[in-house]
């Protein structure tokens, strides 16, 4: 029994599972992802699936909800390296909400201060913000320390706003009130989409980010090709099937005819009547069961930086489902049991990617940020290790004092093993990461 205690107080170890089939889509979030990889240059599914789900919650924002009274807001960066067509999503996103008449849902590409951001949001309380260079963005606006003031409060917005959608969100009080007054906004939903290369976006982020939440707000989608085959002949951006269109305007219309006029006009200071879109059975039992474990797991990763993104898995699991639900049947959504199961997945996924990934490449200091630059050169080169020859080139961003010592400390640390191997001439000294870090 005691060794029973002991493991089970152990934090639970993250995972990256398998990222669910585009296969599995169905309905207005099908039809969008599609029309995104068959205009792309270089199609990116998974990406194109993070940037529909934020634009399709964008659409039907305000006007749904869970039972437990959850919107469709959710924040998602998609993640590939420079020239792998990671910003096409983002184009085709703006193309089909200029056709279909909702660029007003659309805020601005570069946001230059807190007060900027709210007021876009009173103009138009569902937005999408849709952010090329996410990477660079986050470096100007997530360290308090470095940031100016204008900028950090961007951050700091984004993380209260994605937990708003279903109260009123109470602006800042300034000492002037006539000039100034308190900017009020009944249930926000602000969605997020940052597309970003690898190295700009996790060089912004240090453990604080994962430990107070805000990243946790995130949603990781990381290409598993950064430089996909060419499609030499991709369809015209331009040329939006009708059944898109016609399918993007029915979701924007969801719960139309049970609310009234009165919701439709969009303004942050009407409340909403949003629709409760119920679970079925299935969906019900899939969701509880989620609940039992994601509450285990987060006691058990009390303390570490896992926490905080544990605690977000049920709610952004219950998000997509809702928009998946929506985007299925927008006359009379149900979540299902397929939906439930997809969400699930792909939550498991990106929590798992955002995790490995974070601990891979967030540095608070120089000397961790070299170990985990070597180590990652070190992982990449696979079961069969890199020669040493080849890992000093690929390390010459270092003196050769400082890259003597960093694989010194990797070897004593046991996170990396030196191995003799024979070549065409003399055996050659080699490394590789330890068994159960490749």
């Amino acid at each position: 029994d005691a060794g029973e205690t002991e493991e089970s107080d152990k934090p639970s170890q993250i995972t990256v599972p398998p990222a669910p089939s585009p296969d599995r889509l169905d309905g207005v979030l099908k039809l969008m992802v599609d029309h995104i990889v068959a205009t792309a240059i270089r199609p990116q599914p998974w990406l194109a699936v993070g940037a529909s789900l934020t634009a399709l919650g964008a659409l039907m924002g305000r006007k749904v909800r869970t039972e437990s009274n959850l919107r469709s807001n959710l924040n998602v960066v998609g993640i590939a390296e420079s020239g792998g067509g990671k910003d096409h999503a983002r184009k085709a996103i703006k193309e089909i909400f200029t056709q279909a008449g909702f660029e007003a849902h659309l805020g601005g590409e570069r946001i230059a201060s807190g007060a900027g951001l709210i007021s876009a949001l009173t103009r138009q309380p569902s937005s999408l913000f849709q952010i090329d260079e996410f990477g660079r963005f986050m470096a100007n606006v997530v360290d308090k320390r470095r940031a100016p003031k204008h900028l950090s409060e961007i951050w700091d917005l984004f993380t209260e706003l994605a937990t708003s959608a279903g109260t009123t969100f109470m602006g800042a009080e300034y000492a002037d009130q006539k000039e100034r007054p308190r900017q009020d906004i009944i249930e926000p939903c602000t969605s997020v989409h940052g597309v970003s290369a690898p190295g700009p976006f996790w060089d912004a982020l240090s453990s604080g980010s994962l430990q107070d939440g805000s990243l946790a707000r995130f949603l990781v989608f990381r290409s598993a090709d950064d430089i996909p085959d060419r499609n030499r002949r991709p369809a015209p951006l331009s040329e939006l099937p009708r059944s898109l269109l016609k399918g993007v305007k029915a979701v924007a219309a969801v719960g139309s005819k049970s609310r009234g006029n009165l919701a439709q006009i969009g303004s942050a200071t009407v409340r909403p009547d949003p629709v409760m879109v119920p679970m079925n059975p299935e969906a019900l039992m899939i969701f509880d069961a989620l609940d039992e474990e994601m509450t285990a797991r987060q006691r058990a990763a009390l303390g570490t930086d896992q926490g905080a993104v544990l605690a977000r898995v049920w709610e952004n699991t219950a998000k997509i489902a809702l928009i998946k639900a929506v985007s299925a049947n927008p006359r009379a959504p149900v979540i299902r049991g397929e939906d439930a199961k997809w969400a699930r997945d792909l939550v498991a996924h990106c929590v798992g990617t955002l995790v490995v990934q974070a601990e891979r490449h967030i540095a608070d200091t120089d000397s961790e940020r070299n170990h985990k630059r070597i180590l990652e050169i070190i992982r990449k080169a696979g079961k069969k290790g890199i020669k040493q020859r080849d890992l000093t080139r690929k390390c010459q961003f270092l003196d050769p004092k400082t890259r003597r010592e960093t694989l010194q400390s990797l070897l004593e640390s046991e996170q990396v093993t030196g191995f003799k191997a024979k070549g065409s001439g003399r055996p050659a000294q080699f490394y590789r990461v330890t068994s159960g870090g490749l």
